[in-house]
């Protein structure tokens, strides 16, 4: 017998998240503060300024040893 049954997601813990959002109006590129290496950041979907601001997103470490401790 075949059984095929979807495996629930993990409810993830969510934080507030420091990001980096893009300013243009119908752009909605961002990235996460810990994984930007220029401040400040432009936006890598259409390459205008960000500002920064919070979102709520689940905890991922930045392990990169290239990553400078602003």
């Amino acid at each position: 017998m075949y059984y095929l049954r979807k495996k629930p997601l993990l409810d993830l813990p969510g934080e507030l998240t420091a990001i980096w959002s893009c300013i243009k109006d119908g752009c909605n590129g961002w990235t996460r503060d810990n994984f930007v290496f220029i401040r400040p950041a432009t936006c890598i979907q259409c390459g205008n300024p960000t500002e920064k601001s919070e979102k709520m997103q689940s905890n991922v470490d930045n392990t990169s040893p290239d990553q400078t401790k602003w």
